[in-house]
């Protein structure tokens, strides 16, 4: 069976979907891909490193001369798996092209663009790429085959905004996590630590301009800790793009408010220490599709605070304590209990190391593996 695969988002400064593909990839078995001639089109190479283990599992790069992502799905990718003779296509990345002449597989792993206002941030491209895909994957999910999606939440709300028809051709397959990246020495994460002021106990949690992710009632969750959990604890927000110029450092500014340290981009490596070193982790997100930073948490040995709703109950089992996102003394409420009581955080980290066990990207491969031998 000649089997194609679009690669786009795997290239360059992968997306989080890029990383997905990427670990699909290089994890289905030596069977599947010596069974099946499969091709990875991509519009530029990768770092010789990923390159070499997808190839050493079997698995053909193609290189295709660059073009913007529609184009590229919707002419580009035909052109190839006609000349290929592709018999089944995987488009990874929530949209796929709309006329082929094969037999198409479509993961989508979540429909806030189509279910909320969500204009898909502040540029234009951002802006172009949402509305494509709002016009686009209404139509895909009809004339695909199969649809991928990343959890039994994001099903649910695909036959909600797509038609419950759906349900017939979708199947859930769970994302994974990479835990390969080293932790750094002593030294550097010292430096690290003293160039950032992170010189205390600190409370870790994701930060973004995106609504969604819900940066800014955690930022008021903190502030409204009675002043002994802020003396011994501080706030530490990582990942947080367009800093400067967000509404959440002006509150925290108009407020007066310390102990918050924000961190642009940070290495695989640094996030994992700050995984391991932090005392509770909160993901009090309002909307996703899978959450794989409470997995990543959980493997570091750190307690979780999450939502109580979307998806994140269903990753999260019984190893985190929920919360109402939109509730700050709900927040406020279970980070001082995780304080108060560290036997309740031990019992959280526990069933954590449990939970994880759930998700592999060797299942995951296994899954999607199936999905095409069904076809």
């Amino acid at each position: 069976m000649n089997i194609g695969i679009d690669g786009y988002f795997m290239v360059g400064k992968k997306t989080g979907m890029g990383h997905v593909l990427y670990n699909i990839l290089i994890n289905f078995s030596e069977q599947f891909t010596h069974e099946n001639n499969i091709k990875v089109y991509i519009p530029q190479r990768m770092n010789d490193n990923e390159e070499s283990k997808i190839k050493a599992n079997n698995i053909d790069l193609v290189l295709m001369k660059k073009s913007v992502f529609p184009i590229w799905e919707q002419f580009d990718l035909k052109r190839a798996a006609d000349k290929d003779k592709i018999d089944i296509f995987w488009f990874p990345f929530n949209t796929g092209c709309i006329n082929m002449n094969c037999k198409r597989i479509v993961t989508i792993h979540d429909v806030i663009y189509i279910k909320t206002d969500w204009k898909g941030g502040k540029t234009l491209y951002k802006k172009l790429g949402a509305l494509y895909r709002k016009k686009v994957v209404p139509i895909i999910t009809k004339k695909c085959d199969k649809i991928i999606t990343v959890s039994k939440f994001s099903l649910e709300e695909i036959a909600e905004v797509l038609g419950n028809d759906v349900k017939n051709k979708a199947h859930v397959v769970y994302n994974s996590v990479s835990f390969n990246d080293p932790l750094i020495d002593d030294n550097d994460w010292l430096s690290f630590c003293n160039n950032n002021s992170i010189n205390s106990k600190y409370i870790l949690a994701p930060g973004s301009i995106e609504k969604r992710k819900n940066t800014i009632n955690v930022i008021k969750a903190y502030q409204g800790l009675p002043d002994k959990y802020k003396k011994k604890y501080k706030l530490v927000l990582y990942g947080f793009k367009e800093w400067d110029v967000s509404e959440e450092k002006k509150y925290i500014e108009n407020n007066h408010i310390n102990g918050i340290i924000s961190l642009g981009y940070i290495s695989n490596e640094i996030l994992s220490q700050l995984y391991s070193y932090a005392d509770i982790f909160v993901f009090a997100s309002t909307y996703e599709g899978f959450g794989i930073p409470i997995i990543e948490a959980m493997y570091y040995g750190t307690p979780v605070i999450t939502s109580n709703i979307t998806c994140l109950p269903e990753i999260a089992g019984d190893a985190a304590l929920f919360v109402d996102p939109y509730n700050i003394n709900d927040i406020i409420e279970k980070i001082k209990s995780l304080i108060d009581d560290p036997n309740q955080a031990k019992k959280l980290i526990i069933k954590g190391e449990e939970n994880i066990h759930r998700f592999s990207w060797k299942i995951s491969s296994k899954n999607i593996e199936k999905i095409f031998s069904d076809m």
